[in-house]
């Protein structure tokens, strides 16, 4: 990164992002000056680099650009997941992971439907998916990757759905750009700070897994609207006793992201911002917000009081967001067609078609 300033004022920002030998440039403004082909022919005197102008692909992502509107998703990697699995016919399906089809661990041999199909292979793949362009299949990943040293028919029946899902929302990727649809109290909307342009939502599965009853953790962090990094995982180390317990876990977790977020724009703006988070439990808001600990909270893990240090430091603002439009509720569990479908919407998640048309 490369800042230039007129006195305290800082007026241009260059960035190079670079992944062996590929790399994307940025710059906060290329007005006809050619700061690009001057970036290009300074790197040029140390390594052979070419300038290929806007770019229409990255890392196997396919990029397309419209307007103000970026819009990234990866069809040829689906197609490579599809023939793997041998379902390409297959009927359309509206969710990753069946609702209500929970996969026990399994104590017998694997299914031989996985004789001829490479399981770890076709996780990887989703994975990457999940990581650069489809935060919709994150929780199914996590899912199907806990059974990856011995699936069961379960498994490959869930295995099969996220599949023929990915074949049915192929065209489905994040967009960049749009307007953020959440508001909250005290923030005016019709003039945008940097109060507003991060959020992160956090929300928890409670106890679902009969298995170990673990919880599991889901978050997003969202910039002016648009997803930036997302997760899930299960809250290893601990059994939440409460569902206020394990969204303050799933809270911490948000908190942790929203650092890592703060630090990287102090970088660019050289300013500490308060972050947004978004959870839909207000007892855990309580817990972070609180002064002094209640009875009934003594048992939680000391670690966890992460949460309290960081409202203290203005690191962030906690707010209740209702159960309905958390748009982590996504990386915690199976969802129904219709609340799935508007989450990804939330998250930014938009078919190529929508915004990206040509015209």
């Amino acid at each position: 990164m490369r800042f230039d300033y007129e006195g305290d004022i800082l007026k241009t920002i260059d960035v190079l992002n670079a992944y062996v030998d590929d790399g994307l440039s940025g710059f906060s403004d290329d007005s006809n000056d050619g700061r690009a082909d001057r970036c290009v022919d300074e790197i040029g005197t140390v390594l052979p680099i070419e300038n290929q102008g806007i770019p229409r692909s990255f890392l196997g992502m396919s990029l397309t650009f419209r307007e103000n509107i970026c819009h990234a998703y990866q069809p040829y990697l689906i197609d490579q997941i599809v023939n793997l699995m041998g379902c390409k016919d297959a009927k359309p399906t509206l969710t990753p992971l069946k609702f209500n089809f929970d996969i026990p661990v399994n104590t017998g041999p694997a299914h031989p439907g996985f004789t001829n199909v490479p399981y770890n292979r076709i996780i990887g793949m989703m994975n990457f998916l999940s990581s650069c362009t489809r935060p919709d299949i994150t929780n199914a990943v996590r899912t199907l990757a806990s059974h990856t040293l011995n699936p069961s028919k379960r498994a490959w029946i869930q295995l099969q759905n996220t599949a023929q899902y990915l074949n049915t929302t192929r065209n489905w990727g994040i967009c960049f750009g749009l307007l953020s649809p959440f508001e909250f109290p005290g923030i005016d909307q019709n003039h945008p700070t940097d109060q507003n342009a991060f959020t992160t939502f956090a929300d928890s599965d409670h106890a679902k897994d009969e298995t170990d009853r673990v919880s599991v953790s889901g978050f997003v962090s969202l910039f002016c609207g648009s997803p930036i990094n997302w997760g899930s995982k299960k809250q290893t180390g601990t059994v939440a006793l409460s569902s206020m317990e394990a969204e303050v876990i799933a809270g911490c977790n948000g908190i942790k992201d929203a650092h890592w977020i703060r630090k990287m724009w102090n970088e660019f703006e050289g300013q500490k911002l308060t972050i947004n988070i978004g959870i839909d439990n207000q007892a855990a808001i309580y817990f972070g917000n609180a002064d002094a600990d209640h009875s009934r909270a003594k048992h939680i893990d000391i670690r966890y009081y992460f949460i309290k240090n960081a409202v203290r430091s203005n690191t962030v603002k906690l707010w209740y967001c209702p159960t309905e439009y958390n748009p982590a509720d996504l990386f915690t569990k199976p969802l129904r067609p219709d609340r799935h479908l508007m989450l990804m919407q939330l998250v930014g998640m938009r078919q190529i078609e929508e915004v990206c048309q040509d015209d």
